[in-house]
C-alpha cells in the first residue's frame, strides 16, 4: 500500500491501483496516471538530479500555457517527505504525425511556447531538458517535463531569457527538425541556416511557403 498526500488529497493506492495507473518511467520517476492529472513520483535511487520541493513549490504557482509545471505536491503519508509532484495530463497524438503539420500552426504553437519561456525566464527559472520525449502534441504542443528545471540568481533576466532562448532553438534544430531523414551533409546545411540565438520562429516565418508542412519545409531548404 501506497499512501500520499496530493496536495492535500490523501490517495490510499494498492500495488493493483498503481499498475493500472502506470504510464512510464524514467531516469528520475515513475509516471501514474490520476485523473486528470499525471503524478510523478521520484525514485529513491535517481539516474540524475531532481528537483527539490521548494522549486516544485514555487513553479507550481507560475502560470504558463504550453510548459508543464508542477500543480500539486505530493508528499508522503507516513513521514510528509517530498515525493514529487503532479502535471496536467495531455492526451497525446504519436509522434510520427508531427512532420505532417502545418508550419503556420507549428509557428503559432511555436509563440506560445517562447512567451512561456519569457515568462519563466523572468521568473528566474532556468530550463533544461528539452527532448523529443517531452514533446505532446494534441492539436497543440506541450513541453511536459519541468524536472530539470531550476532558480538562478545572480543573472539578469535578460540574459536568463537569451540563454533560454538559446535551449529553445536549439531543441527545435537539432530534435524537432531531425525527425526528418537527413544526412549529416544536409544536417549541417540545416544547422548553418539559423541563428541559434534569435527566435527561430521569426527566422522561419522569413521562409515559409502557404501551406507548407514541417516535412516539406525541412526538405526544401536542406536540398
Amino acid at each position: 500500500m501506497l499512501r500520499i498526500y496530493v496536495g492535500n488529497e490523501l490517495l490510499e493506492l494498492t500495488q493493483d491501483d498503481l499498475a493500472n495507473m502506470y504510464i512510464d518511467s524514467g531516469d528520475e520517476a515513475k509516471i501514474y496516471r490520476y485523473g486528470d492529472e499525471v503524478l510523478k513520483i521520484h525514485l529513491v535511487y535517481p539516474k540524475k538530479c531532481v528537483i527539490n520541493e521548494h522549486d516544485a513549490e514555487r513553479l507550481s504557482v507560475i502560470n504558463t500555457k504550453r510548459i508543464l509545471l508542477p500543480k500539486r505536491i505530493i508528499y508522503s503519508a507516513e513521514d510528509q517527505s517530498f515525493l514529487g509532484y503532479s502535471l496536467s495530463f495531455i492526451d497525446k497524438e504519436d509522434k510520427d504525425t508531427l512532420p505532417s503539420i502545418i508550419l503556420d500552426h507549428f509557428l503559432s504553437e511555436l509563440d506560445i511556447i517562447n512567451s512561456d519561456v519569457k515568462n519563466l525566464s523572468d521568473k528566474g527559472v532556468q530550463i533544461e531538458d528539452l527532448h523529443m520525449g517531452n514533446v505532446l502534441y494534441n492539436g497543440k504542443f506541450f513541453i511536459g517535463d519541468p524536472g530539470s528545471f531550476c532558480f538562478k540568481t545572480g543573472i539578469s533576466v535578460k540574459e536568463m531569457y537569451y540563454n533560454n532562448l538559446h535551449k529553445l532553438n536549439k531543441f527545435v534544430i537539432w530534435k524537432f527538425f531531425k525527425m526528418i531523414p537527413m544526412t549529416n551533409t544536409e544536417l549541417f546545411l540545416l544547422v548553418d541556416r539559423f541563428d541559434e540565438y534569435e527566435y527561430i520562429g521569426d527566422q522561419i516565418r522569413d521562409d515559409v511557403r502557404p501551406d507548407e508542412s514541417i516535412r516539406q519545409y525541412v526538405k526544401r531548404i536542406i536540398q
